[in-house]
């Protein structure tokens, strides 16, 4: 079996486990009784990565916040390089793993009466491949806002409208 195909499995393995063990919901209603919402998708930060978009990241938070923009975590929020994960990246984060939970939950924590809940991304998947431990469960929990696992469908009511 190719790396990329144990790759593969594994996630497929995983989200299997989420699912099965009802980790993670399937359907999110969020309502807003407002004429407007602008809903922010945040995710993909890869915090700890040489190449995280810091500025650009304070930059919008900053903003959801200044304007009480709610947003949904998307996943991926650290970077979470292994020594068996694809390519170099345990050699080049800025941080380990720890120092990412942590920083990332002193900046999401005062944010978080405007966080709908946060997804698992791929890259803290692969701290659950290897020990079982859901890195994404234990940062959503930390920051106190909703864990939404793998994958959902998310239902956004604003005013008498769906999307």
């Amino acid at each position: 079996m190719t790396s990329k195909q144990q790759n593969i499995k594994n996630k497929h393995d995983w989200q299997n486990v989420t699912v099965n063990h009802n980790l993670g919901r399937k359907v999110n209603v969020h309502k807003f009784n407002l004429d407007k919402v602008t809903l922010n998708l945040i995710g993909d930060i890869h915090y700890g990565s040489k190449f995280t978009a810091k500025d650009e990241l304070l930059n919008v938070l900053d903003w959801c916040n200044d304007n009480d923009n709610p947003m949904i975590l998307m996943g991926d929020i650290m970077e979470t390089a292994t020594r068996d994960s694809v390519g170099a990246g345990v050699y080049e984060q800025d941080e380990i793993v720890q120092r990412q939970l942590e920083h990332m939950v002193n900046l999401f924590k005062p944010l978080n009466h405007l966080i709908l809940g946060s997804h698992v991304g791929n890259h803290e998947a692969r701290v659950y491949n290897k020990s079982g431990l859901d890195l994404a469960k234990i940062f959503a929990k930390m920051i106190n806002v909703p864990y939404l696992g793998v994958g959902a469908a998310h239902i956004i009511r604003v005013g008498n409208k769906s999307y």
